[in-house]
């Protein structure tokens, strides 16, 4: 589900308003774009939020997703519905650092973007995956970013990756009307 913080970005970016942003950690900033603001300003506060296809095929784990971390897409373990107000996953899977590694591809097709992942659990536990959350940034500042969840998803079964070279596969798909 999109959540309301990027319908809020969506609109700041064409009216020039302020609005109030829920970063990852349940704080909220009020960000202000510039009435006159240079290229450079606009192109990554632009990109941060709409570049879709890039931040599907960054996988980032819980360190990364962060007040000021990189957007990307993270995996976790929460079981509640999303709703339009959720600001994070409910519990991100520690990817890269519990012995995670993850290849991906994405496909376009319209407003519509689909990332089919494919998992490779080498740790010693098993991992079970029941959401995906899509983490987008916006620049407040010169090389300063504000992370933020543009959508959470709860996959319709949740996906069990066994210990020691189990491979599981999560199809993530996220649509911008």
């Amino acid at each position: 589900m999109l959540t309301k913080t990027f319908n809020q970005a969506i609109r700041a970016a064409v009216t020039g308003e302020s609005f109030t942003l829920k970063r990852v950690d349940g704080s909220v900033v009020t960000v202000t774009i510039p009435a006159t603001v240079s290229n450079s300003y606009s192109q990554y506060f632009t990109q941060g939020m709409l570049r879709i296809p890039a931040l599907m095929k960054q996988d980032r784990y819980s360190s990364q997703v962060s007040i000021a971390g990189s957007g990307g897409v993270c995996f976790g373990t929460g079981t509640a519905e999303p709703t339009e107000d959720d600001y994070t996953i409910t519990q991100k899977v520690m990817n890269a650092g519990s012995g995670m590694s993850v290849t991906c591809g994405v496909a376009q097709n319209g407003n519509t973007w689909t990332g089919t992942y494919t998992i490779i659990n080498s740790g010693t536990a098993d991992v079970t995956i029941s959401e995906v959350g899509l983490y987008g940034t916006i620049m407040y500042s010169s090389n300063s970013y504000y992370c933020y969840l543009i959508d959470r998803t709860l996959l319709e079964e949740p996906i069990t990756i066994p210990a020691n070279g189990g491979v599981g596969q999560i199809v993530y798909t996220v649509n911008i009307p």
